[in-house]
């Protein structure tokens, strides 16, 4: 659901042109009007009248002005207070929004040496949900038998590539000396980045809209496309 669509925001508008400035306006002006009126009842039999037509004009657009000013004070008090309350729950609404299409699971997309899977758990809620990780992979017995499933689904043809990108990674060791250089050259490390931010991305469209997936495979013992949660 939209900001729009919870609360309906005004459309921008010139702020003299709105109703409330209209209606000081003429209110002041019948307000002089009446006091116009009133005088000229109250004069006309007087013999000073004639002489003071123009003293009793001068009193009118006095009392329009001062009117003017006292309605035009108090219609714009009244907006900036009412435009104040609209921004705050335009505010309000969007940090509703936000938290209820924020993710509610944080996975991580990386390989480890034969895990068997790239996809972990990296909030509390994923933690409680689905467990460490690998989710994505199948717990074997010596004999090779599934023990326990995936805890998270995919397609087989991602499944068939995240099994063969897992061995791929394994042959980046070397295994006679696993704190020295590694297996590959720069070369092989730029195609397995390649490979493995391709399959990322196919696996982040995969999955449910309440599960967002980070990219934190190290490349050659370095991060790369640090994720920001």
């Amino acid at each position: 659901m939209s900001n729009e669509t919870i609360f309906k925001r005004r459309k921008p508008m010139y702020k003299l042109l709105r109703k409330g400035y209209l209606f000081a306006f003429l209110f002041s002006f019948i307000i002089a009007l009446g006091g116009i009126f009133q005088n000229h009842t109250f004069y006309k039999g007087n013999v000073l009248y004639h002489r003071d037509q123009k003293a009793l004009l001068i009193a009118g657009i006095v009392m329009f002005i001062g009117s003017l000013i006292v309605t035009f004070l108090l219609v714009r008090w009244y907006y900036k207070k009412n435009d104040e309350e609209n921004e705050f729950l335009r505010r309000k609404t969007r940090i509703m929004h936000d938290e209820i299409s924020k993710p509610t699971y944080i996975f991580r997309f990386f390989f480890d040496y034969h895990g068997g899977g790239c996809l972990w758990s990296d909030n509390d809620a994923a933690y409680k949900k689905y467990g460490f990780g690998p989710l994505d992979g199948k717990t074997l017995d010596e004999q090779g038998n599934v023990q326990k499933d995936s805890r998270i689904k995919l397609s087989e043809n991602l499944v068939q590539r995240v099994l063969e990108l897992d061995n791929l990674f394994a042959e980046s060791l070397n295994w006679e000396n696993p704190g020295g250089d590694s297996a590959w050259d720069a070369i092989q490390w730029k195609s397995f980045y390649h490979a493995s931010k391709e399959l990322y991305a196919d696996i982040a469209r995969e999955l449910p809209n309440d599960i967002q997936l980070l990219y934190a495979q190290r490349i050659n013992g370095l991060a790369v496309d640090t994720p920001s949660p």
